[in-house]
């Protein structure tokens, strides 16, 4: 199976060839619908070059909420008692997890 950098090498490549193809075609044949072809290709080239600028990790979907539709923020909890229980309720879950991954690795 090919990697997604030979792919984009590829179509880059194809994008090339299909683009000098045009060209030629143009100069041989004067403007006619192919200008709209022109336009179509160079869109498909903006759209494709940014899409390979943009890096995954800074791309983020648009958010639908807005700040006055966020859930508003927590009070941190003082009560011992129930600092008490959530801290036994995490030794408990650990306890579980590694049980998990004992059970899992033999």
């Amino acid at each position: 199976m090919t990697s997604l950098a030979e792919m984009v090498d590829l179509l880059i490549k194809e994008n090339r060839q299909l683009k000098r193809a045009l060209a030629r075609t143009v100069k041989a044949q004067g403007s006619g619908n192919l200008g709209q072809a022109a336009k179509a290709l160079s869109e498909l080239q903006r759209r494709l070059t940014s899409a390979l600028d943009r890096s995954p990790s800074t791309w983020r979907p648009r958010s639908t909420t807005t700040a006055a539709t966020s859930t508003p923020t927590r009070r941190k909890v003082t009560d011992p008692d129930v600092l008490e229980r959530r801290r036994q309720a995490l030794v408990k879950a650990r306890a579980a997890r590694e049980a998990r991954r004992r059970a899992a690795s033999q």
